[in-house]
């Protein structure tokens, strides 16, 4: 699904919005990491269903990466195997309230390295084009 996106300098486009506010690809996720989050109007509603992905790559083989998704019905951080964190995993929630969100990252050991990235309404989410582009939006 596609809709009208304004960007911020203006611009107009048909596509879908990532909201992760900088994806930073190759970020190193060793400890506790909060990453921002820009939810639109459409993002921001109470029961909206949200979608967030990430893939990259660990020598971690047993400590799992911690997940959560602020403001949603993730009731808690979400353990992620290294190996689901190799191959890319969608994780899905409703937005709870009207407050923004964060997303956080926290491991005990070793390290993970973010190479995609993405919240998304959860019909706009296609992992293929998270892997393909990192942008705030695709068309």
């Amino acid at each position: 699904m596609s809709r009208l996106i304004t960007l911020p300098d203006g611009r107009q486009v048909t596509g879908c919005k990532n909201y992760v506010r900088t994806p930073k690809p190759g970020l190193l996720i060793d400890s506790r990491i909060e990453v921002g989050i820009a939810l639109d109007a459409a993002g921001l509603k109470a029961g909206t269903p949200l979608s967030l992905y990430v893939r990259g790559e660990t020598s971690n083989t047993q400590t799992p990466l911690r997940v959560w998704l602020s403001s949603t019905t993730m009731p808690t951080a979400r353990e992620v195997t290294p190996d689901q964190f190799k191959a890319g995993i969608r994780l899905d929630a409703d937005k709870v309230g009207t407050d923004g969100c964060v997303v956080i990252f926290n491991t005990t050991a070793g390290s993970y390295k973010l190479w995609h990235f993405a919240v998304m309404l959860h019909d706009e989410m296609d992992e293929s084009h998270v892997i393909q582009q990192f942008n705030q939006y695709y068309v």
